[in-house]
């Protein structure tokens, strides 16, 4: 996902608030706890600025933009692998369309993934050979992944669908709203 504006950057991240925090809100407690969802959202933020960023530093005519472009790019990586290691989070950039909700540690995402998905934790989306980055999985909108759920291989899950807890996914699934579960994963709702 490229964001192209200032405005798109401000309202995906006023959107993404919203999924972590109650009426958007970030509160002083919620900043000293350091709480899980605090974490985690920081990561998102510094990754949504990152790829706005990269965007204008790539799309500019002008040497000395992109110049400052390069240098805002290169500070939002290093806020955004700093927060990444504390939340245990890594995401590839603009791979994620937005409204991504990260409920708990431990996400690794390479793959191309939809609007409004869930990830509940310990999850692993990604491609199957080392070095095959155009291999990844692809992933449709308001897809929930279950605890301890992967995703391997140049495969697609179609929207709405729910990955079990611990499942294994390394076929397709492009019935909207499948339930996958199981090892290897298998749809129990036909």
């Amino acid at each position: 996902m490229e964001i192209k504006s200032k405005n798109e950057l401000k309202d995906i991240l006023s959107f993404e608030k919203q999924q972590y925090f109650k009426d958007g809100k970030i509160t002083c407690e919620i900043k000293y706890r350091q709480s899980v969802n605090y974490q985690i959202y920081k990561y998102i933020y510094y990754l949504r600025k990152y790829e706005y960023y990269c965007y204008r530093r790539d799309n500019s005519s002008n040497p000395v933009l992109a110049k400052l472009w390069s240098f805002k790019v290169k500070k939002a990586d290093r806020k955004k692998n700093k927060s990444g290691s504390s939340a245990c989070v890594e995401i590839t950039p603009n791979f994620v369309d937005k409204g991504v909700r990260i409920c708990h540690r431990n996400v690794v995402i390479n793959g191309i993934v939809g609007e409004n998905c869930v990830f509940h934790g310990n999850n692993v989306i990604g491609n199957k050979k080392t070095g095959a980055k155009d291999l990844v999985p692809h992933i449709g909108r308001n897809v929930d992944v279950g605890t301890g759920a992967t995703i391997i291989g140049d495969i697609t899950i179609a929207d709405k669908c729910i990955i079990g807890a611990g499942a294994v996914v390394t076929r397709s699934f492009e019935t909207p709203g499948s339930v996958v579960v199981g090892v290897p994963a298998k749809c129990i709702n036909n």
